[in-house]
């Protein structure tokens, strides 16, 4: 598993949600989805860097895995369980989606960037 390359392609992602953000030329629902790819090339890195694939795609379970194998932090399962309450396309019952405010981004995009910096010290130690 290249854990590098998911590693690499979160940092783009998270990249452009800054110049997103900076130019505000798209929603808050489209900020969301390219931060929801970040959170999961982060996540596919951490569970790379721990040799681990994950039987489940959904990033609260694959949180709750890597708590087993990793000193994680507990505030990243109620950020990841946060982010999930706005995914309503791949749920089997018609939802319709919820409204994502400035705070909710706002919250999102600090999460993001917790998530980034704890990947990046989890990734000095497989240097």
């Amino acid at each position: 598993m290249d854990w590098n390359k998911d590693l690499n392609e979160a940092k783009q992602f998270a990249r452009v949600v800054d110049g997103m953000i900076l130019n505000r030329k798209v929603d808050n629902e489209t900020l969301y989805h390219i931060i929801c790819l970040s959170v999961e090339k982060f996540t596919s890195s951490l569970a790379g860097m721990q040799d681990y694939i994950p039987m489940n795609s959904g990033i609260t379970f694959i949180f709750r895995e890597l708590k087993k194998k990793m000193d994680f932090p507990e505030s990243f399962m109620g950020e990841a369980r946060f982010l999930n309450g706005f995914m309503t396309y791949c749920s089997l019952d018609f939802e319709k989606p919820k409204h994502i405010s400035e705070t909710d981004l706002t919250r999102m995009v600090v999460f993001l960037k917790e998530l980034q910096l704890y990947t990046e010290i989890k990734q000095t130690s497989f240097l």
